[in-house]
């Protein structure tokens, strides 16, 4: 995913000193299924989410810079709190900016779902991608059948999914490209 600090393009790293967790991880990964004298067992229900070598090997390339990655992340961070400072509509708590946070997303909370949708189609149409802060699962179709709640709970989830934002952030950004996004936050907050 983008927004991920590491990405391998497809795939996964799990990292662990229990051989227990480790067996268990490795037969999950492969179908469910272990080797045995004669072919292999499906001893339980299990996934295909083995990583190729070159997914991996993109990974661990990258292991190398994530001090680096995580600085430059925390850097452009920096840059956003200065410069969202005033904008109208925005609502950006002191935890947002909490010291010791490793920044994989900026999300940031509207006033109003409209302004919130205003915001996200300012900024695309100057051609900046920005997302939703954060999804209420029980209201999306794949899970709203199975998720069982009362009628007006987990109602903190769905405002969090009305009212949140997530723009832009990666190591490599600059400046004058955080200055592009909030000029766009500023335009679409009028």
């Amino acid at each position: 995913h983008p927004r991920k600090i590491i990405t391998s393009g497809e795939g996964g790293l799990i990292c662990t000193n229990n051989e227990e967790l480790s067996d268990q991880f490795r037969t999950l990964r492969n179908h469910g299924m272990r080797p045995s004298t004669i072919g292999v067992k499906f001893e339980q229900i299990g996934l295909s989410a083995r990583m190729t070598e070159l997914h991996a090997a993109v990974g661990l390339a990258q292991v190398d810079q994530l001090d680096a990655l995580i600085e430059g992340r925390n850097r452009v961070a920096q840059w956003y709190r200065e410069a969202l400072d005033g904008v109208d509509g925005l609502i950006v708590s002191d935890a947002t900016w909490h010291p010791d946070r490793v920044y994989q997303s900026l999300v940031v909370r509207v006033e109003t779902p409209h302004l919130r949708d205003r915001l996200m189609t300012t900024l695309r149409e100057r051609g900046i991608e920005s997302t939703l802060g954060t999804y209420a699962i029980h209201q999306q179709s794949a899970f709203a059948e199975r998720c069982q709640r009362a009628k007006d709970g987990l109602m903190e989830s769905a405002r969090a999914q009305a009212e949140t934002l997530t723009l832009p952030l990666w190591a490599g950004m600059s400046q004058g490209q955080v200055d592009r996004v909030v000029q766009g936050l500023r335009e679409g907050s009028c």
